[in-house]
Order: C-alpha cells, then sequence, then structure tokens
C-alpha cells in the first residue's frame, strides 16, 4: 500500500511539473525570439500586456494571454502576430507607455482601497518626474531607461497581484455581496464572483503563487486555493478537473484545471475568490479592467 501510494505521488508530481515546464518552455520560446530575432529582452511582456494589440488599447494585460503560454498552436500564432505588426520599436515604445500609465492608475487605485504594497513598491510607484501635475505618471523619461524596460521593473510588483481574468472569454453571472443563493434560494453574501467560460473551458492562475490547497470542499466542490507572496490567496471552485497539487509553483495565466459543475452549483461555472491578509475581498476590483478590454 505505502508503494502505491508513493508512486501516486509520484505521477502527480511529474504532471504537475510537466504542466509547470509547458507553461514556462512556451514563455522562454517568446522571450528566446525576441531576443535572438529582435535584440529585445523580457519578449514575454509583449505577450503579457498584449503590446502588438494596436485596436485594443483599453487592455492592460492580454486576455488571451493564459492560452498563449498553454497552447503550442496559439504561441506560434502568436509570433506570426509580432512578427507581421513589428515594424521599428516605436510600435512597442508607444504600446509600453500606455501600459505603465494604466497599470499606475489601477495599482494606486486599487492600493488606496486595499493598502497591500509595501513602501519599497510605493517608492517605486512615486519614483516620477518633478511635474506634480500628473500624478499618475509613472517613471521620468529623463532616466534614459527605455519603456519596456520601465515596464519590466513595474511588471515585478504585478506578478503576484491577481489582476488576471482566470478564463477566456468568459461572462460574470453573479457579483460579490448579498443574494438569494440559487441552490437554497436563502438571501446570503457571496464572498466571489461566478464567471462562465465555453463548456469545459480552462481556468488560469490569476497571478504567480504556490499551491497551498487542492481538494473537495462542501458546498465549494473541487477547489484550488493559490497563495501569491504571502499577502493575496486565490480561490477556483466548482471546477470539473486539476491540474496541478499542492506546494507546486504557478506562474500567472498558467492552465490549473478546467470550469465545472462539482460542489453546490446549478450549472458549470467558475466560483472566483480573492482573499487579503486572511480576509475576503471583492474580485471584481482586480479583474474589472479586463472587462473593458
Amino acid at each position: 500500500m505505502n508503494y502505491l501510494f508513493l508512486l501516486l505521488v509520484l505521477i502527480l508530481s511529474s504532471c504537475s511539473s510537466n504542466i509547470t515546464n509547458k507553461s514556462q518552455k512556451l514563455l522562454n520560446k517568446i522571450n528566446n525570439t525576441m531576443s535572438q530575432d529582435y535584440k529585445i529582452e523580457d519578449g514575454g511582456l509583449i505577450a503579457r500586456y498584449n503590446l502588438i494589440g494596436i485596436n485594443k488599447k483599453n487592455c492592460i494585460y492580454a486576455s488571451n494571454f493564459g492560452a498563449i503560454i498553454n497552447e503550442e498552436h496559439v504561441n506560434d500564432l502568436f509570433l506570426k502576430k509580432f512578427k507581421s505588426k513589428y515594424k521599428n520599436p516605436k510600435i512597442l515604445n508607444n504600446a509600453s507607455e500606455d501600459r505603465i500609465r494604466k497599470i499606475k492608475i489601477l495599482l494606486v487605485k486599487l492600493n488606496n482601497k486595499y493598502r497591500f504594497l509595501s513602501i519599497a513598491e510605493l517608492n517605486h510607484l512615486k519614483k516620477s518626474s518633478n511635474d506634480k501635475k500628473n500624478v499618475f505618471d509613472f517613471l521620468s523619461k529623463t532616466e534614459n531607461v527605455c519603456p519596456i524596460s520601465r515596464l519590466s521593473k513595474l511588471d515585478k510588483i504585478l506578478s503576484s497581484v491577481p489582476i488576471m481574468l482566470p478564463a477566456y472569454k468568459t461572462t460574470i453571472t453573479s457579483h460579490y455581496g448579498p443574494r438569494k443563493h440559487p441552490v437554497t434560494r436563502r438571501r446570503s453574501f457571496h464572498y466571489g464572483i461566478d464567471l462562465i467560460g465555453h463548456k469545459s473551458c480552462h481556468i488560469y492562475s490569476a497571478a504567480d503563487g504556490v499551491v497551498t490547497k487542492v481538494g473537495r470542499v462542501n458546498g465549494y466542490g473541487n477547489i484550488i486555493e493559490i497563495t501569491h507572496s504571502g499577502k493575496f490567496t486565490s480561490k477556483y471552485a466548482h471546477l470539473n478537473k486539476i491540474s496541478v497539487i499542492e506546494g507546486s509553483r504557478v506562474l500567472k495565466g498558467e492552465k490549473i484545471g478546467t470550469q465545472g459543475n462539482s460542489g453546490n452549483s446549478t450549472g458549470e461555472h467558475l466560483h472566483f475568490e480573492i482573499w487579503l491578509n486572511g480576509k475576503q475581498i471583492n474580485p471584481f476590483d482586480f479583474i474589472s479592467h479586463a472587462c473593458n478590454c
């Protein structure tokens, strides 16, 4: 029995490792191509922030980033798109400046409400030009640092903040707050948001982190909890399939499971929660920007 249990653990560990390696491998493919062919360091930023999405200027984060780093054919399509759209550095620089501005506005807005940024992170955000009129100016251009490099510094702060929509092309069907429970029909507080994507759609991690819980919880069905830098925890419930194990590290955008109908649920969907310092908060504040994309 002990041997069978050990074998099962090794198989699950191998599966988790393969998933992580696949996402990292496809992200590395982008980085290597950008570095070798275009002399652009950290080309993953271009995919993460949709810097070639000229017609999607409202986006902060690429809505299809999860597909790009989990599906080989989507990764190849992205690289083809980049080659066709990229004409000169000005395109990427302008898009980077736009993302930097929007990210800073989002972070300032969220931190004013939730106070999750450290003093060092706040100082980094405030390190800007002497122009007091523009409080959302990110970094002074006089630092002679290209916009993509500045975006890279900002991305390190964002990596552990769950701002990525955990599913692609999804619809919010129930918001955070009081409601009549669809199963019990009783008035209760809904501590997350419900999202519906296409049948059995992939569910992605909303930020970099470590999987701290995998299993079945009464009411929630199959659930995954991911801790992000010790401050945030994101929870994904009613899943059909789970693709990670406890203790595994995940990337923002990495596939962690598929949408399902497990637990106390009336239909296939994802129940998504964000916790900050052990308290539930409104996830819509963090992913609402994706609805404008």
